[in-house]
């Protein structure tokens, strides 16, 4: 991927390159050829003939060599102004920072490992950041138009790339094969089912979630390979509906979602997550940890799906996924003492 970017970035950087190269080997075997110069001579004549100086020639030239030699200046009038706007623009218009830039962010991308990319950076996809951010979670946006990103920081957490996400180089330069998850938030349905069959076919085991507008848009998503999908304007009715008839409801809901002061959230902790000496605990030992104060309020089996309440003589097993809920301190106090390798 990095080879792929930087050779077309520096395409027009190495072509000028490659053509004063062609020049000045032409003019010095020409020189030395029509004229018997030594090489250094030549050389100087064609430094001082491609910078148009025009300083005196070492020797009279004869009209064979006076002939090539105004063929060789016309030619490298326009070769001279090209090499010299382009290496202007890398030296003085920030061509060359830019390319130092994106190398350094692919360096730091391709360490990520279990991050979750994000493809726009509209409305729908600035919530998802600004969720992201508040979770500390590692993300790598993805975003066409460059204004976009105006006000957007990048830091250990999140990176950004300019690109279009349709494009498999793109999603490879974000480390897709690495990702768990792809949150698509573009506005039209055509492109979010097309980076849907780009990305599930680039990493079969990645969660995708997409945004959809059309209703009819749904099952081909589907069929393409999201795992769920999302319609924003359906949610945001549904809300302010619920925020009628049912208050206390959605007022408890944002209280879990952790905008309120409480901070309560939810969290799903795996059977594979937890140490090896607390996997044989029931959910009454882990319910009752006073110093923990986490409540599980539900757990998720293999075959028989959401449990509410469950049983407090419950066994935990590989099938099972517990629901959680406590303050961002209490879980995470249950998360440093339960599992391996967590906060």
């Amino acid at each position: 991927m990095e080879k792929f970017f930087f050779r077309n970035r520096l395409q027009r950087l190495f072509i000028a390159v490659g053509m004063l190269l062609i020049s000045f080997s032409a003019g010095i075997l020409g020189f030395m050829w029509i004229e018997d110069y030594t090489f250094f001579d030549a050389l100087y004549m064609c430094v001082i003939t491609i910078s148009t100086i025009g300083y005196q020639e070492i020797h009279p030239l004869s009209t064979a060599g006076r002939t090539f030699n105004i063929f060789y200046i016309l030619l490298n009038l326009a070769l001279f102004a090209f090499v010299i706007s382009t290496l202007t623009a890398y030296l003085f218009e920030g061509e060359l920072q830019r390319i130092l830039k994106r190398y350094r962010t692919q360096k730091i991308i391709k360490k990520m490992k279990n991050h979750i990319i994000v493809c726009g950076y509209g409305r729908n996809g600035y919530n998802v950041c600004r969720e992201l951010d508040r979770l500390k979670m590692p993300y790598v946006l993805i975003e066409k138009v460059e204004s976009h990103l105006q006000n957007f920081q990048v830091d250990k957490h999140k990176q950004v790339i300019v690109g279009d996400a349709t494009h498999e180089e793109i999603l490879l330069e974000a480390n897709i094969k690495d990702a768990k998850a792809l949150i698509i938030a573009l506005p039209n349905d055509a492109t979010n089912i097309f980076i849907t069959l780009t990305a599930r076919e680039l990493n079969p085991d990645i969660f995708i979630i997409s945004r959809y507008s059309d209703p009819l848009s749904e099952k081909k998503m589907y069929r393409a390979g999201a795992n769920k999908v999302v319609m924003p304007e359906a949610l945001g009715g549904i809300h302010m509906a619920q925020l009628v008839v049912k208050p206390y409801i959605v007022e408890f809901m944002d209280l879990i979602s952790g905008l309120d002061e409480m901070k309560l959230k939810l969290d799903e902790i795996r059977f594979t997550q937890m140490r090896p000496e607390s996997r044989h605990l029931s959910i009454k030992d882990l319910q009752n940890d006073h110093e923990c104060e986490v409540n599980i309020i539900a757990f998720k089996d293999k075959n028989k799906g959401f449990i509410l309440n469950p049983k407090s003589d419950t066994q935990l097993s590989e099938d099972k996924v517990l629901i959680i809920l406590g303050t961002e301190e209490a879980i995470k106090r249950f998360k440093q003492k339960y599992l391996n390798g967590t906060e």
